[in-house]
């Protein structure tokens, strides 16, 4: 999987991924009423979703996202276009407006810098294939 952020058509690849997540919600509203038997009834309402990521940060890598890229994003205070995606033709992308809502560096001693960070997802939520 891939996770892709920036101007809508123009996303780049957050470079070095060990791990992400795509998290996706439905809200609901009670809907129990007398007539329910005594079983509870629901009525969906919001949806929403998060990308979650972590990653090797390298900031001599040039064709793929890294923290300076993904705080200039951050600081934007701005929607961004976010895909979640394999990549390979005939299969799935999800994609969406999204809000970096955290990032994080860690850099350990004598072990690799790694990023991480969280999109929440804004407006639609589309499922599409891959062509």
């Amino acid at each position: 999987m891939k996770v892709k952020a920036g101007a809508d058509g123009a996303e780049v690849v957050i470079g070095y991924l060990t791990e992400c997540s795509l998290s996706l919600n439905r809200d609901t509203r009670e809907h129990t009423n007398k007539d329910s038997e005594g079983s509870r009834q629901l009525l969906p309402t919001l949806r929403s979703g998060s990308v979650s990521f972590s990653a090797i940060h390298d900031e001599a890598e040039a064709t793929k996202h890294n923290l300076v890229d993904l705080f200039t994003l951050f600081d934007a205070d701005a929607i961004t276009n976010v895909l979640f995606t394999t990549g390979v033709v005939g299969e799935f992308q999800f994609e969406a407006g999204a809000v970096i809502t955290s990032l994080e560096m860690s850099a350990p001693m004598e072990d690799s810098v790694t990023i991480s960070g969280t999109f929440e997802l804004s407006g639609d939520i589309t499922y599409t294939a891959i062509t």
